[in-house]
């Protein structure tokens, strides 16, 4: 269960997302990182959690496997994939994958990684949910650090990536909120 303070900083940081208005890609970007900021609040206490449940010490996990490998492994990918598609949200994913052709997801200091970047297209259009959801966290990871330590050019059509993502992020931050929180 999340402390006072726990769940008081959870829930500030989502009414501050959804009270950002998405009118320019600026906007859509201040709401990306907020969310994150809360997602990376959330798998952060993941690994406390998980040392609870198993009685095992608690591991030592990266920025990158806590919002990836680490969580999915916790809250389970079928979960997920599963919450995902009772929220109605399988057309965002959809929407993701289309819009990824025209972006360099994943980079290498600043370098693409065009086969990277086809491997997480096919792994969100994939029917296993294991394979989905990791395509997924990566990608809204990448899309995180893209934002935070890349080139701050703002263009109208990154939109096209930004919307779906964000409806996405969301949907993570309330489930893993949810499982952490029991």
């Amino acid at each position: 269960m999340l402390s006072p303070d726990q769940q008081d900083f959870y829930n500030r940081w989502l009414e501050k997302a959804d009270n950002i208005v998405d009118g320019d890609v600026a906007s859509l970007i201040d709401k990306y990182v907020t969310l994150f900021i809360n997602y990376n609040f959330l798998y952060n206490i993941v690994p406390l959690k998980k040392a609870q449940e198993t009685g095992n010490a608690r591991e030592q996990v990266g920025d990158r496997a806590g919002a990836t490998t680490f969580t999915i492994n916790f809250v389970g990918a079928g979960a997920i994939a599963q919450y995902l598609t009772q929220q109605g949200l399988d057309d965002q994913i959809q929407a993701l994958y289309q819009a990824m052709p025209l972006f360099n997801i994943d980079l290498n200091r600043g370098t693409p990684q065009p086969n990277r970047d086809r491997q997480l297209i096919n792994g969100l259009q994939s029917a296993d949910p294991a394979r989905k959801i990791l395509a997924l966290m990566k990608t809204l990871y990448s899309i995180r650090c893209n934002i935070v330590h890349g080139e701050k050019g703002l263009h109208q059509y990154q939109e096209m990536l930004l919307l779906p993502a964000i409806q996405l992020l969301r949907a993570v931050v309330v489930f893993v909120h949810a499982r952490v929180n029991t």
